[in-house]
C-alpha cells in the first residue's frame, strides 16, 4: 500500500538562541500564532500522539502509541496504530510536505486500523507545526488538529 500525503507548514528564520520559546512558530499565511520554529525543534526526536482534533488519540494495537519522526535527512517514520510507516519529508522556507509514506507492513489489526486510517489521513492535510510548551503540534488553518508529547 502506497500513500502520499502532502501539507505545508511553518515559516522558518535562524533563531539567536538555542532555547525554544512555548509558541515557537506559525503557519502558512499568517494565520497562526508569530514566532520563530528552528527545524531542530521538529527533528529532536520521536513524537508520541497525545489528542487527534481534540480529543484523546486511541492507542495503537497491543496499547502503543502513535508516533511521528521527522528526521534530520528529510525521512518521516513512525507507528501509525497497526502498522509502521516511511515516508519522505521536505521541510523548506514555508512548507513541509510529507511523501510517499509506504506502509512497512500490511497487518490487519483487530484494534488500531481506525486510529492508523485516521491519523495518516490527517497528516495528508496539515499546513503547519509549531512547538507549544514542549509539545509538537501539527496544524490546520493555524489550529491544532494532532499533538504529540516528546518520546
Amino acid at each position: 500500500m502506497v500513500l502520499t500525503l502532502a501539507g505545508a507548514a511553518c515559516h522558518h528564520q535562524k533563531e539567536p538562541s538555542t532555547t525554544p520559546t512555548p509558541d515557537a512558530s506559525h503557519s502558512r499565511g499568517g494565520n497562526g500564532p508569530t514566532g520563530v520554529a528552528p527545524a531542530r525543534n521538529l527533528t529532536r526526536g520521536s513524537w508520541a500522539l497525545v489528542t487527534l482534533h481534540g480529543r484523546p488519540a486511541a492507542p495503537g494495537n497491543r496499547g502503543k502509541p502513535l508516533t511521528v519522526r521527522f528526521a534530520p535527512d528529510g525521512t518521516v517514520i513512525g507507528f501509525g496504530g497497526c502498522n509502521g510507516y516511511t515516508g519522505k519529508y521536505a521541510n523548506r522556507a514555508d512548507e513541509i510536505r510529507v511523501t510517499a509514506v509506504v506502509m512497512a507492513s500490511e497487518m490487519s489489526c483487530t484494534r488500531g486500523m481506525t486510529a492508523e486510517r485516521d491519523f495518516l489521513a490527517t497528516l495528508g492535510k496539515i499546513d503547519g507545526w509549531r512547538v507549544n510548551g514542549g509539545q509538537l503540534e501539527l496544524l490546520v488553518s493555524g489550529s491544532p488538529v494532532a499533538v504529540f508529547d516528546p518520546q
